[in-house]
């Protein structure tokens, strides 16, 4: 019964050690899957990281672009108020007629409730109306 009883226990020894073998090869291939699947984020984020660089750069281009442009623009408008400084110098009719308030229907052109947003800004065009001239009839 002794070579039994070693028979049997060499075969559970047998038994165990396959399966701490099969084991130990599924924790290796989990770990394997878990690796791949991490080098797969990195990639996937690798990417996404270079596309924002890119936008950022681009954005970051743009902003100069426009800086650019506003200080051109504020020079043109600085030059053209100076030009209109000087002929109101010159011509005294244009410093007359420069120096009257404007139409009513223009100023109404001007007046706008406080709006935030676009969609505010929007509907308050939405529901202006149409604007009409006031007509004067003519001196006879």
């Amino acid at each position: 019964m002794t070579q039994l009883r070693q028979g049997v226990f060499g075969l559970a020894l047998l038994f165990a050690l396959g399966l701490l073998l099969r084991l130990n090869a599924l924790e290796r291939s989990a770990a394997e899957a878990r690796i791949q699947r991490a080098d797969e984020a990195r990639s996937r984020n690798d990417a996404v990281l270079n596309d924002l660089r890119h936008t950022l750069h681009a954005e970051r281009e743009a902003q100069a672009r426009l800086r650019e442009q506003y200080d051109q623009l504020t020079a043109l408008a600085a030059q053209r108020k100076r030009l209109i400084e000087d002929l109101k110098r010159e011509n005294t009719d244009l410093a007359n007629w420069a120096g009257r308030p404007l139409p009513d229907l223009a100023r109404r052109l001007h007046q706008h409730p406080a709006l935030t947003g676009a969609a505010a800004y929007r509907e308050w065009l939405s529901s202006r109306g149409e604007m009409h001239l006031e007509r004067k009839p003519a001196a006879k």
